[in-house]
């Protein structure tokens, strides 16, 4: 049997104050990272952001498409996408009340 694995798109907004997932527009999440968006920094914060948040190794969260783009598809091994939403959707809900 082989591992779950689901693929995300991800809006990613570099340079911002406030470093965080924000929300969904639709299924497109929306997060935004300190780093600028320079020799793939931004994207490396934002593979550790989404491997903090859904308690992944930052070695399973992976940009496989729009590497040089504002929306991005990242991959996720070992967390099935029904798991992903669910955590994502409890994280913005937890986020909202603080």
């Amino acid at each position: 049997m082989s591992e779950p694995c689901a693929r995300l798109t991800v809006r990613v907004v570099a340079n911002s104050r406030k470093p965080g997932i924000t929300g969904f527009v639709g299924t497109v999440l929306q997060c935004k990272v300190q780093t600028p968006p320079v020799d793939g920094r931004a994207n490396r914060e934002l593979e550790k952001l989404l491997a903090g948040v859904l308690g992944l190794a930052q070695s399973s969260v992976m940009v496989r498409f729009g590497h040089m783009a504002r929306q991005k598809v990242v991959e996720l091994s070992g967390i099935d996408e029904g798991k992903v939403f669910a955590i994502l959707r409890q994280h913005l809900f937890e986020n909202q009340k603080s």
